[in-house]
């Protein structure tokens, strides 16, 4: 399996998980050559 593959199954759950967030899409953050991250709302994001 490529792992340009795998990159997109990824972005496309987490598209649709940003979707079903609602405003709180915003605490998702993408730390480009990493990953993912959620952020903490009490930091005033």
């Amino acid at each position: 399996m490529s792992s340009e593959l795998e990159t997109r199954t990824v972005d496309t759950h987490v598209k649709r998980l940003r979707e079903k967030l609602g405003t709180a899409r915003d605490l998702l953050e993408t730390v480009r050559g990493v990953g993912y991250r959620l952020l903490d709302p009490a930091d005033g994001v």
